[in-house]
């Protein structure tokens, strides 16, 4: 683990801590396409980025689900 993902804090509406200089940072991107929830900050501060991935993005659960339900009622059928 990286020296920034341990002294990093992340709150859940979109703000973290700056691990170069200690300001609030926002949310300044979020990409869900790989299948991954990905938060991009940036310190308005310093300029220093950083991320988080959150896990995995809620629209690749649901159709994880769903494909599994449609192939549990293909056996089924």
């Amino acid at each position: 683990m990286t020296r920034a993902a341990i002294e990093r804090t992340v709150f859940s509406d979109g703000i973290m801590i700056c691990a170069e200089c200690g300001e609030t940072m926002r949310m300044v991107e979020k990409d869900t396409s790989s299948g991954r929830d990905i938060r991009e900050y940036l310190c308005p501060g310093c300029g220093h980025a950083d991320w988080e991935d959150s896990g995995t993005a809620l629209w690749k659960i649901l159709s994880d689900d769903r494909n599994e339900i449609e192939e549990e009622d293909a056996d089924v059928g």
